[in-house]
């Protein structure tokens, strides 16, 4: 969202899906293909360098880069 110039701070309905996104269970995916990132938004984030890992994020880094989030407004 930083690329497109959106607006800060985001919406909490973004907030929420860059969680589900980023901390999903490779088991629940094996069964439901939405679960976790969509295939197009990983793609897209693959393509543009923006997304590098496979799998879920720890948690440790989720909670790293909501607080970089919350940074941008001040």
């Amino acid at each position: 969202m930083a690329a497109t110039g959106k607006s800060w701070p985001v919406p909490e309905a973004l907030l929420l899906k860059f969680v589900a996104h980023h901390l999903w269970d490779p088991q629940q995916r094996e069964t439901d293909p939405d679960h976790g990132m969509p295939a197009d938004v990983d793609e897209k984030l693959r393509s543009q360098g923006f997304l590098k890992s496979v799998g879920p994020h720890a948690p440790s880094t989720v909670r790293r880069r909501l607080a970089n989030w919350s940074t941008l407004p001040k």
